[in-house]
């Protein structure tokens, strides 16, 4: 299993780095990915952020199997995400996105966005991606304020 833990202002671990990270994994892997948005490179002890903890409890001690992304579709300016909330409820979602793709990682001004529908409850948020974005990805976060998140995007 595969937990990539990152943030929009890494200067050493770029999001694109962290995409293609993701996509060079094997089919079928199990794997998660969680980006905060602002956070540099590195973190605090363990249990910050708190997807390592529980992702690692779940795989090793058989704790409770944390929200997972199902699905994604990209259409014109419509994003729409699937998930699964299993033993955590999710509770908002975000659309995080930046206008500047071509400034260094930690540079980029990163903005974000309500869903244009949500059903938290039945597991499916939709976006409609702002015109001016250049990369993009969704965060949902859980009632116990772990955040998993969506592979990074590049807006046509």
């Amino acid at each position: 299993p595969v937990l990539r833990c990152n943030g929009t202002r890494d200067v050493f671990y770029t999001m694109e780095m962290t995409e293609l990270s993701m996509a060079a994994l094997p089919s079928g892997t199990a794997a998660m990915l969680s980006i905060k948005n602002p956070m540099p490179h590195g973190h605090g002890a363990c249990g910050d952020p708190k997807e390592i903890a529980a992702w690692a409890d779940f795989f090793l001690k058989g704790g409770p199997k944390p929200l997972e992304i199902v699905g994604v579709r990209y259409e014109g300016a419509r994003f729409a995400v699937s998930f699964r909330g299993n033993d955590d409820r999710a509770v908002a979602a975000e659309l995080v996105y930046t206008t500047d793709a071509d400034a260094p990682n930690p540079d980029r001004k990163w903005k974000t966005c309500a869903p244009a529908a949500a059903d938290l409850a039945g597991g499916e948020v939709v976006f409609a991606v702002p015109d001016p974005a250049q990369l993009f990805f969704a965060n949902i976060r859980t009632a116990k304020g772990e955040i998993y998140s969506t592979r990074l995007f590049l807006a046509p």
